[in-house]
């Protein structure tokens, strides 16, 4: 990720746990309600549009990217279970895009 990354989304877990999600595989954690954030970005350069976690520590992200010269769009959906630490991808065949 880079500094100059929009972000897309945001969702919290309760009052304390929450995540931001954005461009170039921004994503951002947080276990103080929002006063500090920690970076863990997803691998590649991809804009995440979608995040959601179920516990403080298992979540989804989901985004995509547009091939160059092809313009091709192609769709990413990541699991973590480890609050972010990790991921892996959840989709085995390519899909379109995630807004």
């Amino acid at each position: 990720w880079r500094d100059d990354a929009d972000l897309h989304a945001v969702h919290f877990v309760g009052r304390t746990i929450g995540w931001a999600v954005g461009d170039h595989g921004a994503a951002f954690r947080t276990a103080d309600g929002g006063r500090t954030w920690e970076a863990r970005p997803v691998p590649g350069d991809l804009s995440l549009e979608a995040v959601h976690f179920v516990t403080d520590k298992v979540g989804w992200t989901a985004g995509g990217t547009t091939v160059p010269f092809t313009r091709l769009e192609v769709g990413a959906v990541y699991r973590t279970d480890d609050a972010g630490a990790t991921r892996g991808l959840v989709n085995t065949a390519p899909i379109p895009r995630l807004h």
